[in-house]
């Protein structure tokens, strides 16, 4: 998909295309409708790249009890 916005409506903002595509990365990751890898891959980043983005931002990564139970029981079937 491609989308179009026209240069005279990203001149007043002050922003270039990486910003711009980068805020939309955040904008989808933060509203849960991408994932940490996706929204890498839509602002043109690493995993690593995108994650030091979000810590700067001071933005968390999603991380839910639901994530920490399925992680729990990786641990425990491991018997370590």
């Amino acid at each position: 998909m491609m989308i179009v916005i026209d240069d005279n409506i990203l001149k007043p903002l002050k922003i270039s295309k990486k910003e711009l595509k980068l805020d939309l990365a955040i904008g989808l990751f933060i509203d849960y409708k991408t994932t940490l890898g996706q929204s890498a891959q839509i602002a043109n980043m690493t995993q690593g790249q995108f994650s030091k983005e979000l810590s700067k931002r001071q933005i968390s990564l999603h991380y839910d009890i639901e994530d920490f139970n399925e992680d729990m029981k990786t641990i425990e079937s491991l018997n370590l």
